[in-house]
């Protein structure tokens, strides 16, 4: 079954799997690439007509360094400030929020990961979960300052990312009708 929902930035179609509904992949931010790479995250233009949201966007680059990040299969891109939303209904019942930013001290991880998908919770707890993709390693965290003002934020822009996704989820979960 596929749902479709509006946000600020257009149309989503979701799925559903054992009860629980998923947007996945879903852009908080401009693709950080080209010009806006080492940047602070800017607004997404949106899109027209209705946007795919039942598959995970990709992960931010990063180097496999072994332990829990390999046996994963993911797809990398620096096109990665995407999230997902799980829900059990949308209806208006104004359930709690879960916005999970996952961990891998700033190098690895990305919110796909099998062990950080939220359908238990939904399904359990009536609660939504969002987990996101921020910029990691030298994307998000190497301090580019020093070479003008237009990289001022580079050496935090992957905590800008988490805030920028925060803002999203602010401004779209009652469109959604799941908040």
């Amino acid at each position: 079954m596929t749902t479709i929902v509006n946000t600020h930035s257009g149309q989503l179609r979701g799925r559903e799997k054992d009860g629980v509904l998923l947007f996945a992949g879903v852009p908080y931010a401009a693709p950080p690439v080209k010009g806006r790479r080492f940047r602070a995250a800017a607004p997404h233009e949106g899109w027209s007509g209705i946007r795919d949201a039942r598959k995970f966007g990709p992960g931010a680059p990063q180097v496999a360094t072994g332990g829990m990040a390999d046996p994963v299969a993911v797809r990398w891109d620096e096109d990665c400030l995407t999230l997902n939303v799980q829900t059990p209904a949308l209806d208006d019942a104004g359930r709690p929020v879960l916005f999970w930013i996952h961990g891998g001290a700033y190098r690895i991880g990305q919110g796909a990961m099998p062990w950080y998908n939220g359908a238990r919770f939904c399904a359990n707890g009536d609660i939504v979960t969002v987990t996101i993709n921020y910029r990691l390693g030298a994307l998000g965290f190497t301090d580019l300052s020093r070479f003008g003002a237009e990289f001022a934020t580079s050496g935090v822009n992957g905590i800008l990312d988490q805030i920028t996704a925060l803002e999203w989820v602010r401004e779209n979960m009652s469109l959604i009708n799941i908040y």
